[in-house]
């Protein structure tokens, strides 16, 4: 995803941009509200992480400049609050000031990558039923060559039970460790298909079992599960299709 982050410290400017790179977005730093309202206007982001306390224009009024821009324009682009303050209430101010979310500094890995995640992909509910791509782009990641994709899907569709029965193992013994490596795997497997929610999820659990912080991770399984299961049909579907389609040309000839 493209995201833009306003933040005024270096040292938090460098570590949210690792973190976030390690997950393949891209980010671009405002060191201030205003450079963030500016570069709201002049190019398209996906989410934008805001700080509170910066100088020249603080967060709130930066996220209020953001959002009555989109009351001309239409849109609405999630902002996640980055704040200092931990504070009964803070959470609450944030959300009224027009934001989706709230993280506290210093800078927690997981948290972040789950909070934006949650907001751009947890939050599509289209997302659980529907298709990362359609047949044509999924047989274009194999340059048009559906025995290709026949060979790769059929592997596939193999070893992701393995993978999937690992995983419910790992995750029935609080294995972090077991969790972790399983997701990892799991994750490689399928962005060979471009499935972008089941990589999501599936590095969700991978970052909770490097930490061993497993709390919802059961929720995520099943989510992932499901997600699974939709590109399991897909890829299904796709192979018998051009199964079909190269017997049909066959018999006309």
């Amino acid at each position: 995803m493209e995201i833009l982050l306003a933040e005024d410290n270096p040292v938090n400017q460098m570590l949210a941009v690792a973190i976030l790179a390690k997950r393949g977005h891209i980010v671009r730093v405002a060191p201030n509200g205003q450079q963030a309202v500016e570069a709201f206007e002049r190019e398209r982001f996906d989410l934008v992480l805001m700080d509170v306390q910066m100088p020249v224009m603080g967060g709130f009024e930066a996220t209020a400049a953001i959002r009555a821009i989109e009351q001309a324009t239409g849109g609405h682009i999630p902002i996640i609050a980055l704040t200092a303050h931990a504070m009964k209430g803070d959470r609450e101010l944030c959300l009224a000031a027009g934001m989706d979310g709230y993280l506290t500094k210093p800078i927690k890995p997981l948290a972040l990558i789950q909070e934006v995640e949650r907001l751009t992909l947890g939050n599509q509910p289209a997302m659980a039923g529907v298709r990362d791509m359609d047949d044509a782009s999924l047989l274009g990641r194999f340059m048009g060559d559906a025995q290709l994709l026949r060979g790769v899907a059929e592997l596939f569709l193999v070893s992701e039970s393995g993978l999937r029965s690992q995983l419910a193992g790992a995750l029935s013994r609080n294995d972090g460790k077991e969790i972790s490596r399983t997701a990892h795997s799991l994750m490689g497997s399928v962005g060979n298909f471009g499935a972008a929610r089941a990589m999501a999820l599936a590095g969700e659990l991978e970052l909770m079992g490097q930490g061993n912080n497993l709390s919802g991770a059961g929720k995520v399984f099943e989510s992932l599960v499901q997600t699974l299961d939709d590109l399991r049909s897909q890829l299904t579907g796709t192979m018998e299709a051009h199964r079909v389609g190269r017997a049909d040309k066959t018999t006309g000839s």
